[in-house]
């Protein structure tokens, strides 16, 4: 558990360190949830997306449901300004998403964003970030160091290095060998070729 939240924290500093922060316009507030939800289950949205469980039923197919993230919990993870943003014009959002504009009024939009902003889940909420082990992260770091070093060479390697310094470097190696870079877009990577 310990090399776990290492390697995740890891990851998570080297995306925060090359990522580049959207400038997105305030989000409208004061939407009407219950009408949000209506427009989610009559809009289309569920071409591509799931609320909560995918029930699999033998006379339908609902494999489209998971070409789009889960919608469940979206009140958990993400701001309603975002989400009336994303919802009002996924494109200016990420400009590559394969989320179409659904020509939604500001209001329909603002409806939308309250109804997923509502759906939250309070215990994932109070769950603590996990407890950062620094040793777990010097045999991390030591190990992919170890890759283009001798053991002595790596270990002073790791001596010279500051905690951010080893999570970069571990962020950068773990992504490389779990093959993020194979589905998703991540800056250091655009020339490597999927596992």
């Amino acid at each position: 558990d310990r090399r776990n939240a290492v390697e995740m924290n890891a990851v998570v500093e080297y995306l925060w360190s090359k990522s580049k922060p959207k400038e997105l316009p305030a989000g409208r507030t004061g939407g009407n949830s219950a009408h949000g939800k209506e427009l989610v289950e009559s809009i289309g949205c569920f071409g591509c997306h799931a609320v909560g469980p995918i029930q699999e039923v033998a006379t339908q197919s609902q494999i489209r449901r998971r070409h789009g993230y889960n919608l469940a919990n979206q009140g958990s993870k993400v701001s309603l300004s975002w989400l009336y943003s994303w919802v009002k014009d996924p494109v200016k959002v990420w400009p590559d998403t394969k989320m179409p504009s659904l020509r939604l009024t500001d209001d329909e939009a603002a409806d939308i964003a309250a109804y997923l902003s509502s759906m939250k889940n309070p215990e994932w909420e109070k769950k603590p970030l996990p407890e950062l082990d620094s040793a777990a992260l010097d045999v991390v770091t030591l190990e992919y160091l170890k890759v283009n070093s001798t053991d002595i060479e790596a270990r002073e390697k790791l001596k010279a290095m500051d905690a951010q310094q080893k999570y970069l470097y571990a962020g950068e190696r773990l992504i490389s060998r779990y093959g993020c870079f194979g589905c998703h877009n991540i800056p250091g990577f655009e020339r490597a070729q999927p596992i």
